[in-house]
């Protein structure tokens, strides 16, 4: 099977606010409302850094059946749900959540969330505006998660147990914006804001700018050496017409590949 229909596969629809189906959606999602399942690992060891929950709290994990059981249950640290995702190759299990409902609903801090192996989940980072792209850079020691309300890149040190420390700003654009992110091998984070992608160093130094002709939603490195960039994007309105479809997927050639993972 290739490689963009094995990912298919994976996607989920939900059906109640605290249950994960598995089956694809043919409803409209805006802003990553489709998943990938956190807890297919040999997936998050191809691509830790890009997979999607967005409004559920229960992530399920696969059986040799292909049914799905209870995995954590996260349900107890909001009533909101979850947005983004990021796999550590040791397994621990990235989730934030924005905390309040979007649109139209009143400004609440944001958190990430650890779910460990063993299925138990807590809150490891709290007090972000609008919590969105999460990546680990090389080394496994770092994490960076989005702050779309601020224009942040804030990043955290990995303790070995997963708890997050030392939180610190690693960069910010200016304005707001971010959405998806990921990192290359060079350390360096791939964001975007509105149209504009950018490559930015430590520090906020832009090494590269691609403007598309529409919103970016998700970057993503990869292809047979890691090396083409992805970028996600699709005519905002604020609402959808399924009728007539925008979003679109561009690739572009890229020196820095995508992090090997250890």
């Amino acid at each position: 099977m290739p490689a963009l229909a094995r990912r298919q596969a994976l996607v989920r629809r939900l059906g109640r606010p605290d249950a994960l189906h598995a089956r694809r959606s043919r409803q409209p999602r805006s802003r990553g409302e489709d998943c990938v399942t956190p807890l297919l690992h040999r997936l998050a060891r191809r691509w830790p850094h890009a997979a999607r929950p967005r409004r559920r709290q229960r992530p399920e994990a696969p059986q040799p059946d292909g049914s799905f059981s209870t995995f954590a249950d996260l349900s107890g640290l909001s009533d909101r749900g979850c947005n983004e995702i990021v796999v550590h190759p040791a397994g621990h299990i990235y989730v934030n959540n924005i905390n309040f409902e979007f649109p139209g609903g009143q400004f609440e801090p944001g958190f990430i969330a650890l779910v460990t192996p063993d299925g138990k989940a807590r809150k490891v980072a709290d007090g972000l505006a609008f919590p969105n792209g999460m990546t680990i850079l090389p080394g496994g020691k770092t994490l960076v998660c989005a702050e779309s309300f601020t224009g942040n890149l804030t990043a955290f040190d990995i303790a070995a147990d997963g708890s997050l420390g030392n939180q610190r700003l690693w960069a910010n654009i200016g304005r707001q914006g971010h959405d998806g992110i990921c990192a290359d091998a060079e350390g360096c984070i791939w964001t975007s804001a509105g149209p504009t992608v950018m490559r930015l160093r430590e520090g906020g130094e832009v090494l590269d700018r691609i403007e598309l002709d529409r919103m970016c939603f998700a970057v993503m490195l990869g292809g047979a050496d890691g090396r083409t960039l992805f970028m996600v994007a699709n005519q905002w309105t604020g609402s959808i017409d399924v009728k007539n479809p925008t979003g679109r997927i561009y690739p572009r050639r890229h020196p820095a590949r995508r992090p090997s993972i250890s």
